[in-house]
């Protein structure tokens, strides 16, 4: 994943700033209950209540995407709302896929990323807990594969939970991470030859 996404409205208008933040408010409050919103103008930031660790949320502001030609000239601008990665990996992916995808369908937009410019519609829906989303993400991987893939992430989540700043257990059940999964990740992860 990149550094930035962009929903970019099919309107090419935004709705007024305090519209957009009853919204997001209302998105995070289904989405995520005990999450925070802090606003600062045109610029949110979500993260969860008592985790607010620096890496872990969501962050997105009003703004205006570029589209360039092979020169990399200018020939189109429109107004959008901007997304910045986080630094969680696919948690804070997880984060922020819910709520922009949320964002996508209430805006009627389409959304880039500047990892590889092409502009989708989303087809992701929101409300999925941290475990569905990482089937949706591998969805189309090998079956060998994807079960590694998630056994990798389920093993770093796991290391987290016995941290000294764990996740907390409103968060840790908002995962949806069945019991059976962590063995299954732990048998896998115990498999894998670090040294290739």
């Amino acid at each position: 994943m990149a550094n930035h996404a962009y929903v970019l409205p099919k309107s090419r208008t935004l709705p007024s700033a305090e519209e957009f933040d009853a919204f997001i408010r209302k998105l995070v409050e289904k989405l995520f209950p005990g999450f925070v919103v802090e606003r600062d103008d045109t610029y949110w930031h979500v993260h969860h209540k008592t985790w607010d660790i620096d890496f872990f949320g969501s962050t997105f502001w009003f703004s205006e995407h570029n589209t360039y030609d092979e020169n990399e000239e200018v020939i189109d601008t429109q107004p959008c709302v901007e997304f910045r990665h986080g630094h969680c990996g696919r948690l804070g992916w997880w984060l922020e896929q819910e709520i922009r995808s949320g964002v996508s369908y209430h805006l009627d937009a389409l959304e880039v990323d500047d990892g590889y410019y092409k502009i989708y519609e989303t087809k992701y829906k929101p409300g999925k807990t941290f475990f569905e989303h990482l089937q949706w993400i591998f969805r189309k991987r090998e079956e060998d594969n994807k079960d590694l893939l998630i056994a990798f992430e389920l093993h770093w989540i796991d290391s987290i939970m016995k941290s000294e700043e764990p996740l907390p257990d409103d968060l840790v059940k908002k995962l949806g991470i069945p019991h059976e999964e962590f063995a299954k990740g732990k048998e896998i992860m115990g498999r894998v030859n670090y040294s290739t």
